[in-house]
C-alpha cells in the first residue's frame, strides 16, 4: 500500500512538473516578448540617434569638402597667378635689358655730339680754311659778313640744340629704365605675396585635408555603429517572432509522431486498467506499439520545453507549439533535441524505446492543453 502511495505520488510530482513548466512557460514567453520588444524599441532610438549623428556628421563632412576643393582651386588660381607674375618679371627683364642697351647708345650718342660740338668749336677759333676769323674776313660786304655770322651761328645752335635733344633722350631712356626696374621690384614683391599667399593656402588644405579625414571616418564608424543596432534589432524582431510562434499555436492537425507503418495503439487516452502495480488507470496519452530504435517525430513546429530522464516517463521530451499546446513523447531510447531547439514538423527528436516505467517498447504520446492532458486523436489521425 506505501509502494502505491509513493508511485501515485511520483507521478503528481511528475505532472506537476510538466504543468508548472507549461504556465512558467506562458508566462515567461510573455514576460521575455516585453522585454525584447522594449530592447528593439531602445535599439531603434538609438538608431535614429545614429541616423540623424550620421546625418549631421554628413553636413560637416560636405562642408569640409567643399572648402577643401575650394582651397584647392584656389591654389591652382595663385599658381597661375605667380606663373603670370613670373612671364611679367622675365619681360620686364628683357625690357630693361633693351633699354639699358638704348641708354648706353644714348650716352654714346651725346658722348660723340659733345665731342663734335667741341671740336667744331676749337675749329672755329682756329685759323685756316673754315676758322671762324677767316670767314670773316673773307666776306666781300657787311651784309656777306653778316650772313657768314648767322651760318656759323646757326651751326652751333643746331649743334647745341642736337646734344641738348640728345640729352634729353638720354634722360628719358635712363627714366624709362628706371621705371622699369621699379615695376620689376613691384612684381618680384608681388610674386612673394603670392608665393606666402599660397604657402598660407597650402597649409590651409592640410588643416582641411585632416578634418575631411576625420570626418569621414566619422561618418563610417557612425554607421558600423548604426549597422550593429540595426543588426541587434533584427536579431530581437527574429527572436520575438520566434517566441511569438512558441506562444501562438501554428494550428491545424498534427502528424503522426512515428513512421506511419507503426499505428498500432495499445493503449488508449482514458480509463484503462493499470498495466503494471502502482500505473494510472487513467491514462492521458495514446501508447504506440514500435520496436527500439525507431524514429519519433515532433507532431508539430514549436519549441523543446524539456530533454531529459524523467522517473517513470523515462527519456522523455515536451513540445511547446504556442497557445497553450504541448506535446509529450516518453520512454525514448535516446534523445536527439536540448531544451530551447526549435524544431519543425515531421523533425526527429528522439529513438524510441522501453526507458522509464515500461512493459514494452513503445511511444507515450501525449498532447497537453494549458497543461491539462487531453486525448491525442483530435489532434492526430490514425494512419
Amino acid at each position: 500500500m506505501i509502494a502505491y502511495v509513493t508511485k501515485n505520488k511520483n507521478i503528481l510530482i511528475l505532472s506537476l512538473i510538466i504543468a508548472l513548466a507549461t504556465i512558467l512557460s506562458s508566462a515567461t514567453i510573455d514576460s521575455e516578448i516585453q522585454q525584447s520588444k522594449n530592447k528593439r524599441d531602445a535599439f531603434s532610438q538609438k538608431i535614429k540617434e545614429k541616423r540623424a549623428e550620421i546625418i549631421a556628421s554628413q553636413s560637416k563632412l560636405s562642408a569640409a569638402e567643399r572648402e577643401y576643393y575650394k582651397l584647392q582651386n584656389e591654389i591652382q588660381e595663385i599658381d597661375v597667378q605667380i606663373r603670370q607674375t613670373e612671364l611679367e618679371i622675365e619681360d620686364k627683364m628683357i625690357s630693361i635689358e633693351v633699354k639699358q642697351r638704348e641708354v648706353e647708345i644714348a650716352d654714346l650718342n651725346v658722348s660723340n655730339q659733345n665731342k663734335k660740338l667741341k671740336k667744331r668749336l676749337r675749329t672755329m677759333y682756329m685759323f685756316g680754311e673754315t676758322g671762324y676769323v677767316e670767314i670773316l674776313l673773307k666776306a666781300d660786304s657787311l651784309m656777306n659778313m653778316l650772313t657768314r655770322i648767322d651760318r656759323i651761328q646757326s651751326l652751333l645752335d643746331y649743334d647745341k640744340k642736337l646734344l641738348s635733344e640728345l640729352k634729353e633722350s638720354k634722360k628719358n631712356l635712363e627714366t624709362s629704365k628706371e621705371v622699369l626696374e621699379n615695376e620689376k621690384e613691384d612684381l618680384e614683391v608681388l610674386k612673394e605675396q603670392e608665393l606666402n599667399e599660397k604657402a598660407q593656402l597650402g597649409r590651409a588644405l592640410e588643416r582641411a585635408e585632416v578634418l575631411k579625414k576625420e570626418l569621414q571616418k566619422n561618418v563610417e564608424n557612425l554607421k558600423l555603429e548604426k549597422r550593429l543596432f540595426e543588426a541587434e534589432q533584427e536579431e530581437i524582431t527574429r527572436y520575438i517572432k520566434t517566441l511569438e510562434k512558441r506562444k501562438n499555436y501554428v494550428g491545424g492537425n498534427m502528424g503522426w509522431p512515428l513512421d506511419l507503418r507503426w499505428n498500432h495503439i495499445s493503449s488508449f487516452f482514458g480509463p484503462r486498467r493499470a498495466p503494471t502495480p502502482g500505473a494510472t488507470t487513467n491514462h492521458g496519452a495514446i501508447d504506440v506499439v514500435v520496436p527500439s530504435g525507431n524514429p519519433v517525430y515532433a507532431a508539430q513546429t514549436g519549441t523543446v520545453q524539456l530533454a531529459k530522464y524523467l522517473g517513470s516517463y523515462g527519456n522523455f521530451v515536451l513540445i511547446d507549439h504556442g497557445g497553450g499546446i504541448q506535446t509529450a513523447y516518453a520512454h525514448n531510447s535516446v534523445l536527439l533535441v536540448k531544451p530551447g531547439q526549435v524544431v519543425q514538423r515531421g523533425q526527429r527528436v528522439a529513438l524510441s524505446g522501453t526507458t522509464g516505467r515500461s512493459t514494452g517498447p513503445h511511444l507515450h504520446f501525449e498532447v497537453r492543453r494549458n497543461g491539462t492532458r487531453v486525448d491525442p486523436l483530435n489532434y492526430v489521425v490514425i494512419p
